[in-house]
């Protein structure tokens, strides 16, 4: 596929009703993928001890659990963008596509924790410095996947495509936001379906964005 001129502004419709669509023709991975996904993240988050009377107690909250959570979260965000991204450009998500490079991984990891800092003190400071900062910022991810680029660089390349769009990426996040909360309510079941439709709709901007066609 060709790259065309990125614009300076989006539509929201469009990327959701192409989150949508994707996510429900590929529901054959996903809905499995999801659910593994919840019961291993379900399992980190809880200790698993086994008293002498064999009664099961879950223990939360110990520092081993939390990081292991983390790691989780880390690989199935990077898994779930790089799923995303070969979906985007007309190709069949493989269960291979979730394995990334341990190169993609530790960048990820080490921008996750800067962009993480950045937008906690912003929020500290006051609250929309830290919304500023995700905005500019928030799809530095989405170049070091795609393009295994440095922490930096994915920094300043995310701050390069996101001027003067902000506004529609604020828009965009709300109503993200919204459709998730409304995927939660149904004793979190929706979200099988909201989340992938999230990251689909997400990579939708981010090509958009950056000048490349999506399938």
């Amino acid at each position: 596929m060709t790259d065309q001129p990125a614009p300076s502004s989006f539509a929201i419709e469009p990327a959701i009703m192409f989150g949508w669509k994707k996510t429900w023709q590929h529901i054959g991975f996903f809905l499995p993928l999801m659910i593994l996904v919840g019961i291993i993240e379900w399992m980190t988050q809880t200790d698993f001890s086994f008293r002498f009377s064999e009664t099961f107690q879950p223990a939360h909250g110990s520092l081993l659990t939390s990081l292991a959570g983390y790691l989780v979260n880390i690989l199935v965000s990077v898994g779930l963008i790089n799923v995303a991204l070969q979906i985007a450009r007309g190709q069949a998500p493989r269960w291979q596509d979730l394995i990334a490079h341990d190169r993609v991984i530790l960048r990820y990891i080490g921008g996750a924790i800067i962009y993480g800092i950045m937008v906690i003190v912003g929020l500290l400071i006051f609250i929309f410095p830290g919304i500023y900062l995700t905005l500019r910022y928030g799809l530095f991810r989405y170049f070091i996947v795609d393009k295994n680029s440095p922490v930096l660089d994915s920094f300043q390349q995310s701050s390069v495509i996101t001027n003067g769009v902000k506004w529609n990426l604020l828009a965009f996040y709300i109503v993200l936001g919204m459709i998730n909360v409304i995927g939660a309510l149904f004793f979190m079941t929706g979200l099988i379906i909201t989340v992938p439709l999230t990251v689909m709709a997400e990579v939708h901007i981010y090509r958009q964005l950056t000048g490349q066609q999506t399938a």
